[in-house]
């Protein structure tokens, strides 16, 4: 970790000799959530945590794929797909603790993300189609809705949704099979100077 700035060291945040990715960083900075590939389990989500001792732990490891874990706004529930049931679908759980599990997506889903107030869950379902679940959680009690389909995206992919509701999502650019002009600008700040 290094400030944005550029300014100040950089900071282990952990030591992994696994292949991993983090996909997930809690709104208070404690806990971060990575997939790592075990050979015996596949992707499994383990978390690390940004206090006491920091010693990662494995929050879902079974013998099949568990990845793209998202907390929720306050941090209470991990969002995250799996392909347990024989193909892949979202599911929620408690966090940190494990104290309830429940299914997300009703026919394939993955890349889960959550609403800015915690009160929608987005996920990709298995035809292209953003989804959206209305949840409800309190204490270790979790309601989630039918899933709603808001529009088809082009491409299976990760996505974010803004303050305001918008998704920032990857849509394919098509390339032109005689491809266009290439310019490249060298020494442009020296222009600035001008």
């Amino acid at each position: 970790m290094k400030a944005a700035n550029g300014v100040g060291e950089e900071e282990v945040l952990v030591e992994e000799s696994r292949e991993n990715n983090v996909t997930d960083w809690s709104h208070d900075g404690r806990y971060l959530i990575e997939n790592i590939i075990e050979p015996k389990t596949g992707v499994d989500i383990w978390i690390v945590p940004q206090f006491g001792d920091k010693k990662p732990f494995a929050y879902v490891n079974a013998e099949y794929n568990e990845y793209g874990g998202r907390l929720s706004p306050k941090g209470q529930w991990l969002a995250y797909g799996s392909n347990e049931t024989g193909r892949n679908e979202v599911f929620v759980q408690t966090f940190p603790e494990h104290g309830g599990k429940w299914q997300i997506s009703t026919n394939g889903g993955a890349f889960p993300v959550w609403s800015r107030d915690g009160r929608e869950l987005y996920f990709i379902s298995a035809d292209r189609k953003l989804m959206a679940v209305e949840v409800r959680g309190r204490g270790k009690s979790f309601q989630a809705g039918v899933p709603k389909q808001l529009f088809e995206v082009a491409a299976q992919g990760s996505f974010d949704v803004s303050n305001d509701g918008r998704f920032l999502i990857q849509v394919p650019v098509k390339q032109d099979s005689a491809g266009g002009p290439l310019t490249v600008v060298t020494n442009w700040q020296a222009a600035l100077k001008k």
